[in-house]
């Protein structure tokens, strides 16, 4: 049985959709109607994310990964995710607009981070993550940060991908 929300007309729509809907298909929309919203529409902290800049400036990939405090190539694999573009090609900067919208899709629902997350997983582009792209993600995650011992790295990613059962 279905339930309105009280007071709230387009409560009993949105409530339909995501009981006859995946969760993918609903996050795949959600995420769709984030990246087309236009600049106007978009929240105040998506718009504040770049409003230094002006209309034809650009950030670097390390500018907008200290502005969003993660790593460049976790903003990288964001891009070439939310993107037509493959993993080869190199991103090295992003307009204010991407950044905006970066910014707005990180800040969406559960379901949406979510999605992203494992597209930015999936390498190839194939809808499945395999074991090789969870273990080069880590490699790379890991390699990254500063405090981690690099030597432990070939010991600790196996334990990672055990514990998600995914066994190389």
């Amino acid at each position: 049985m279905l339930r309105t929300v009280s007071g709230n007309g387009s409560g009993f729509f949105n409530n339909f959709i995501q009981r006859s809907m995946p969760h993918r298909q609903v996050a795949e929309i959600q995420l769709q109607a984030l990246i087309n919203d236009p600049e106007e529409s978009m929240p105040a902290y998506a718009r504040r994310a770049s409003d230094h800049l002006s209309t034809t400036d650009e950030l670097s990939i390390e500018q907008v990964s200290k502005l969003l405090n993660t790593q460049p190539f976790i903003i990288e694999r964001l891009m070439h995710a939310l993107s037509a573009s493959t993993e080869g090609e190199n991103i090295t900067s992003l307009k204010k607009n991407d950044v905006r919208k970066l910014t707005q899709v990180l800040n969406g629902t559960m379901n949406v981070r979510a999605l992203l997350f494992f597209m930015m997983l999936d390498e190839n582009g194939d809808h499945y993550v395999s074991a090789d792209e969870l273990s080069n993600f880590y490699e790379r995650y890991l390699k990254d940060i500063r405090s981690f011992d690099s030597d432990r790295l070939s010991e600790i990613v196996p334990v990672l991908l055990q514990k998600f059962c995914l066994h190389t």
